[in-house]
């Protein structure tokens, strides 16, 4: 799902996983995030797994979600986690508790602008000695 609520992928896995589609054309980098939440189901209603916090690291996105429907009604449970911009504990992500569906009440766009923010603010200069000229080669080539 991107930023602004548009479904940017349906995708179907089962019990064993799914498979995440090529997300080259979003953008990335070490100081964004990738503009989209991975929202999918838990069947058994467990937490977030290793892999899915690995995907949400490996893929910055801006979110992972866990959905735990119950069943015995229309609303239920998700779990939720994000990364972390550079911290003295080095936490790579923060893993929410599990919330009800019907108490989300988030302006996600002002939450995850914030936390982009944060990003940038943790950016580290390094400085160069004996620095001097610098050049970029670009190379471009039709295969």
């Amino acid at each position: 799902m991107g930023r602004r609520g548009s479904i940017e992928f349906v995708i179907v896995g089962d019990q064993r996983g799914m498979t995440i589609p090529d997300l080259s054309r979003f953008r990335s980098g070490i100081l964004r995030l990738r503009g989209l939440r991975l929202i999918h189901t838990h069947l058994q209603g467990e937490p977030l797994t290793g892999e899915d916090l690995t995907d949400l690291a490996l893929l910055r996105l801006d979110m992972m979600v866990a959905l735990n429907g119950d069943g015995k009604n229309s609303s239920g449970w998700f779990h939720s986690a994000h990364l972390l911009p550079d911290n003295p504990a080095k936490k790579v992500w923060e893993v929410n508790p599990p919330s009800s569906i019907d108490d989300v009440d988030v302006d996600f766009l002002k939450w995850i602008q914030s936390l982009e923010d944060e990003f940038q603010r943790g950016q580290r200069s390094i400085p160069l000695k004996g620095a001097k000229e610098k050049a970029i080669l670009i190379s471009v080539s039709k295969e």
